[in-house]
């Protein structure tokens, strides 16, 4: 029996996504044919290969850079018989994965991603948009996390929203109990 889909549904975002690439798709095939009409189809192909392979280096030298960022930020040092591992940044992690974007979209052929992949290895533009992507993510993980972490009790019928009675704690059964240590 299908239930009716609610508003904003995951089974609605591969059609927007389908639209968005075909848009983009479109975008990219005039920009090219404006390109070539300007410049001559033979220099406006060759340019896009040039920048494909630039792109294919600069990938490869940010994703040497991302590694090495979160091989460091990641490092466990030894004091004492105490193991202290040092926190990875977000904005450094969200920088790192805006430059592997930025020259992943300067490899896929076309002057509008090309264009908008350069931009994004500008320091300038970049560091904006690492934070904005690490607060996203994060603001996406922890809702992730604590929606696994959310304890279950087998035949639990409380809905989400429904208000916690006098003997339940957020919806789930208060247990009362003494720990034992043995």
């Amino acid at each position: 029996m299908n239930a009716p889909l609610a508003a904003g549904s995951s089974r609605r975002r591969p059609r927007w996504f389908a639209v968005g690439a075909v848009l983009w798709l479109v975008i990219e095939i005039a920009v090219l044919y404006a390109v070539a009409q300007f410049i001559g189809w033979g220099p406006a192909l060759l340019v896009l290969l040039a920048v494909s392979f630039a792109g294919i280096s600069v990938t490869r030298h940010q994703l040497a850079a991302a590694m090495r960022t979160w091989r460091e930020g990641g490092t466990r040092s030894r004091y004492g018989a105490e193991t202290v591992v040092t926190p990875v940044n977000p904005a450094t992690v969200g920088g790192s994965a805006v430059g592997i974007a930025a020259s992943m979209l300067m490899v896929v052929p076309g002057f509008v991603s090309a264009v908008i992949g350069a931009l994004l290895l500008i320091p300038w533009v970049r560091r904006p948009a690492g934070r904005l992507l690490a607060g996203v993510v994060s603001a996406r993980a922890v809702s992730v996390v604590a929606a696994a972490q959310q304890p279950t009790v087998p035949g639990q019928t409380h809905r989400a929203g429904a208000p916690a009675t006098e003997d339940s704690r957020n919806g789930l059964p208060i247990i009362e109990g003494e720990i034992v240590k043995e």
